[in-house]
């Protein structure tokens, strides 16, 4: 079943009071409104007033967000040429290689099928509401370790750094093997916090990265849930699966 992306509790805490994605969604979906509002009411995650909040700490985890919505035009590109590899267990070792290379913990392939892809953007207002028409056959899913003493630090302002630190890690490594898909001559598309297009988590559990706990989280094979996921589309043909987390790295060249 597919995903509207104006139904997720990121996209309705994004727009801004009176804009017109806000009214137009609480007019359709009219439930969700007393719900939203008592979360809106609460101190913004970071914010003086918060547990998240520390004149040291909070300044790092804004720093790393903004830098992270700044990247996000990089997702996207023109191909460069023709491809220059075809075979698709070549370019599979490539591609699970270059994730490893640019700083992921952990990489599969997963076939795009239904469900994988939202149907509706909804996270920006610019896009609100705008079909989700991309149909890559592939996806590259990247996962990125988070340091569990930071984690366990939390609700204080470490554990805020350290997630918008997995989330910058894993931005940086998706949109760079994007880049390097797309000059040997391919299409992709890096699907980062705040810009996706695919719904991370079932892709990477498409991929063999983990499966669902109860929580509704991806639990990664090794990392649990102490781990966050970007994601790279593609036409570059490749082999879906994962391999072994304890087989030693393959170089992508």
């Amino acid at each position: 079943m597919s995903i509207d992306e104006r139904d997720t509790l990121f996209a309705r805490m994004a727009w801004p009071e009176g804009s017109p994605a806000r009214e137009d969604y609480y007019a359709r979906h009219p439930e969700n409104r007393e719900r939203d509002e008592a979360i809106r009411a609460l101190p913004d995650l970071g914010s003086p007033g918060s547990p998240t909040y520390d004149p040291l700490g909070s300044p790092v985890t804004d720093a790393l967000f903004s830098l992270l919505a700044d990247l996000r035009p990089l997702s996207e590109g023109t191909p460069s040429g023709e491809p220059v590899e075809t075979d698709p267990a070549r370019l599979t070792r490539w591609a699970l290689g270059l994730a490893r290379f640019l700083g992921a913990d952990d990489a599969g392939i997963a076939a795009m099928g239904p469900g994988l892809y939202y149907s509706h953007r909804g996270r920006h207002e610019a896009f609100y509401g705008a079909p989700v028409t991309e149909n890559f056959p592939f996806a590259l899913a990247i996962s990125v370790a988070m340091d569990p003493a930071m984690i366990h630090k939390g609700p204080r302002a470490a554990e805020m750094a350290e997630s918008a630190r997995g989330y910058l890690r894993g931005a940086v490594a998706a949109i760079a093997a994007a880049a390097a898909i797309r000059r040997m001559g391919y299409r992709a598309r890096a699907h980062t916090d705040g810009n996706y297009l695919v719904v991370a988590s079932r892709v990477a559990k498409a991929a063999g990265l983990g499966v669902f706990g109860r929580s509704g989280l991806l639990l990664h094979r090794r990392f649990g849930p102490c781990h966050r996921l970007a994601v790279v589309t593609t036409d570059m043909p490749l082999l879906p699966g994962s391999p072994d987390p304890a087989a030693p790295l393959v170089k992508a060249f």
